[in-house]
């Protein structure tokens, strides 16, 4: 009498016993020799690693890239109550500073220190605003970028909840802060021009 003697096979990634009868065995209905077996399991295992690798390589195209470069300058827009501005520098090729601010009648208003970054392949954006927050700096993190425009997202802060920086021209850099607050959808425009510095 010939002994039957219990095999593992693979089945999408789960294993099962099989019984095997002499040198043949079935799977998925279908009566294999043993090199036939062996055969469709380095087949699995081939097309689980090349998809492994295809969805890795996938993962790594689709990382979103910072180009902060056209930000760098001083921008204002001239308002009924006072000036608006942004000042922007390139520390180095990822990291860039700025300084925000609102000036009415010589009088500082409003302040805040802000930096655009990158770490460990992600960009942020972040804001220190003066007697905001407790002190801490809020951070954002890139969700969109083209060449042109570039989007910041926290989705577990007040307000904003979305930052972004649209390049319309090498003169003209228009910044939107956004999202919901007890009041309801807010979005503030801030339409700034190059300021010339003689």
């Amino acid at each position: 009498m010939k002994l039957q003697q219990p095999k593992i096979s693979l089945v999408y990634g789960i294993f099962k016993k099989s019984k095997i009868s002499g040198t043949k065995m079935r799977i998925f209905g279908i009566t294999m020799k043993r090199k036939g077996y062996f055969a469709l399991l380095m087949s699995i295992i081939v097309i689980t690693s090349c998809e492994f690798q295809s969805r890795h390589f996938e993962s790594i195209n689709h990382k979103i890239y910072a180009n902060p470069v056209w930000l760098q300058g001083t921008w204002e827009q001239q308002t009924d109550d006072g000036v608006f501005s942004e000042s922007w520098q390139k520390v180095t090729d990822s990291a860039y500073h700025g300084v925000g601010m609102f000036i009415s009648e010589g009088d500082t208003l409003f302040s805040e220190r802000l930096s655009i970054y990158q770490s460990r392949s992600i960009w942020y954006y972040a804001a220190l605003v003066s007697d905001q927050n407790a002190g801490k700096t809020i951070v954002f993190e890139l969700t969109s970028s083209e060449d042109s425009i570039m989007v910041f997202e926290n989705k577990n802060h007040d307000f904003p909840q979305k930052i972004s920086y649209h390049f319309i021209s090498e003169d003209s850099v228009v910044a939107v802060i956004e999202g919901e607050t007890k009041e309801g959808s807010r979005k503030d425009i801030f339409s700034m021009t190059r300021k010339i510095i003689n």
